[in-house]
């Protein structure tokens, strides 16, 4: 990949010099910077994207920088910047030369792989979900009549899914009550390329239907489409052929195209809906879902909306609906769904921050709301001026924010600090933070983001904290612990992980009180790559029942396996006190070993936690 990143690198320097004359070397700073000057707007006029297109381009651009250090989420990064970079380059003109050899010689099998992958998707909602039959009672409970009438119309003797369009067969798997079945399969570090499995998914199935379409179009494939979807299409193969809870065979879609892949290909029609993952975008049965105009000003109605929520809660519901036409924001759930009064500021803000997050993408371009008086309007404004990189102001508005609700919010602080730090320094982050906020949970923050490993745990541990935020701060520098561990001595610290991970709820939800942004649990998990540390516990307890069968057939039939690994443990204390050193593999870890390998019910728990 290393030069991918050469080429990237160059290009990327190449357009913010073609932005902006006066820099020359692109860095994430300096387009913030080059940003705030001259505007979003502006930059999109620049490079021929509309404004909604360059916050997308945004997203996979810092998500790049992201994963520029991980090498299984670094290959997908890469890739999908350089899509966008093509399609840059296009637009303006500005050379983009990639060296892909081995991409030249996969058109073919590229075109095999968009058909596959549309029939391994259709197969996958089958396994899961059940016959023709049974999905077709699914799917109408979730969608409306004429859609589901129109996909059997579309339909061949498979089943309805073959009705489908490409957006719609991945809008379906990406459904909420269908991906509850899914997402253990493609649950991995190797597809964590967003916040969430899903999300990654999503992105993911995105540039496949972009690729799909070209073909659709009889145009040749570029070099980078081909490699992407190579790369998008084994990413998702391998999770369902590692997936313990799918027997699809793979190979057996792969062979049976050679056949009917030129019709196939002259039959495909061009896909333009979005993959979103959101049923209402095919059409729903019911409207309680926040639905957001791409034709209308996103900035405004969605700034106006969160204030009038604040404002008027009883009433939000008919003004957001008759705000001439501003806010185009569809909302069918009736004021008994609104709850009529609120105990506290900080209740309410809460409420708005849950829509604001949903918008977040949104409110990338927005403008901050004017003369700002509540705390609601402090917390948008703080977030709005995070995401457009003006930093200062941004600290200002959480300032007053804390000042207003005395909120103590551990993803709210770890923001507020992060920018205070990045802004100055870590000594004025740590001295105002202290001054402002909570001391308590200030030092938890403080320990997290500045000391490693059971350094920062055990100085978290002294504080005056919740117990289950306590467990939680361990998992999260659980993979930094791990390193004081060698041998069988890191069974003891599996098994209080796991049980610590347990204890707060397979969806974080014992801890979700001490957030802000009740989705933010999670995606610090996954930021410490706890991901890779729980793959690592699977693949040990499996290395165990491995061990145990081999020892009972190939050893000691007659000889328990945990007897014998106990007497070896006690072999090895006799001989080093012997010797005078230390033995490589005590009892007491042993047990643990034991303990660890034999529990399936805690192991079994612990798998299935988020």
């Amino acid at each position: 990949m290393d030069n991918f990143k050469k080429e990237i690198n160059l290009f990327l320097s190449k357009m913010i010099h073609f932005i902006y004359p006066d820099v020359q070397e692109f860095t994430v700073y300096d387009w913030k910077l080059v940003k705030s000057k001259i505007s979003g707007k502006a930059i999109s006029e620049k490079l021929k994207l509309n404004e909604s297109l360059l916050v997308l381009f945004e997203d996979t651009l810092f998500n790049y920088y992201k994963h520029q250090t991980n090498p299984k989420s670094h290959r997908t990064a890469s890739l999908r910047l350089l899509l966008w970079l093509e399609t840059i380059a296009k637009n303006t003109g500005i050379e983009l030369k990639i060296n892909m050899p081995d991409a030249a010689k996969n058109e073919e099998i590229t075109f095999k792989q968009v058909r596959a992958i549309e029939l391994i998707l259709r197969s996958l909602i089958h396994e899961q979900i059940g016959d023709n039959e049974e999905l077709v009672k699914v799917l109408g409970s979730i969608f409306k009549t004429d859609v589901i009438q129109k996909w059997q119309k579309s339909s061949d003797e498979t089943g309805i899914l073959s009705g489908t369009t490409f957006s719609e067969l991945s809008n379906i798997l990406l459904n909420k009550n269908i991906f509850l079945s899914l997402e253990e399969i493609f649950r991995s570090s190797d597809i964590e390329y967003a916040d969430s499995t899903k999300e990654s998914l999503r992105f993911i199935l995105e540039d496949i239907r972009i690729i799909r379409n070209s073909v659709a179009h009889n145009k040749r494939l570029s070099l980078i489409q081909i490699e992407a979807l190579d790369n998008h299409y084994n990413l998702i193969v391998k999770q369902i052929e590692s997936s313990d809870k799918s027997l699809i065979d793979i190979k057996s879609y792969f062979d049976s195209l050679s056949t009917n892949l030129f019709s196939y290909i002259s039959e495909i029609k061009t896909d333009t809906n979005l993959i979103s993952g959101y049923v209402e975008d095919i059409g729903n049965k019911t409207n309680n879902i926040l639905l957001i105009s791409n034709k209308i000003n996103k900035k405004t109605s969605v700034i106006i909306g969160i204030v009038i929520v604040t404002l008027f809660m009883t009433f939000a519901i008919y003004s957001l609906q008759h705000k001439n036409n501003i806010v185009t924001t569809s909302i069918a759930s009736t004021t008994d769904s609104i709850n009529n009064k609120t105990d506290s500021i900080n209740d309410n803000v809460i409420k708005v921050f849950n829509r604001f997050d949903q918008l977040e993408g949104a409110l990338k371009n927005a403008n901050p709301i004017s003369n700002p008086k509540t705390a609601n309007d402090f917390i948008v404004n703080a977030y709005i001026f995070k995401n457009s990189g003006e930093s200062e102001k941004s600290i200002e508005m959480f300032s007053e924010y804390f000042k207003k609700t005395n909120t103590i919010r551990f993803d709210l602080y770890n923001d507020y600090y992060q920018l205070l730090k990045l802004t100055f320094s870590r000594d004025y982050a740590e001295s105002i933070c202290r001054k402002e906020l909570n001391n308590n949970m200030v030092s938890a923050i403080i320990c997290i983001n500045e000391y490693y490993g059971i350094d920062a745990f055990n100085r978290v541990k002294r504080l005056k904290l919740s117990p289950k935020l306590i467990n939680y701060i361990y998992i999260l520098k659980s993979n930094e612990i791990k390193t004081e561990y060698v041998g069988y001595s890191i069974f003891p610290f599996y098994l209080n992980l796991m049980q610590k991970r347990i204890s707060i709820g397979r969806h974080l939800d014992v801890i979700k009180p001490f957030f802000f942004n009740k989705q933010q649990p999670s995606k610090y998990l996954r930021e410490f790559n706890y991901s890779e540390l729980k793959q690592d516990i699977i693949m040990n307890y499996r290395m165990y029942k491995y061990s145990r069968e081999f020892h009972k057939k190939e050893l000691w039939e007659n000889r328990n396996y945990e007897e014998w690994l106990l007497n070896s443990a006690v072999v090895s204390e006799e001989l080093a006190k012997q010797n005078g050193t230390k033995a490589t593999t005590s009892v007491k870890d042993t047990k643990a070993y034991i303990s660890f390998g034999t529990n399936k019910k805690s192991f079994d728990e612990f798998r299935l936690m988020q």
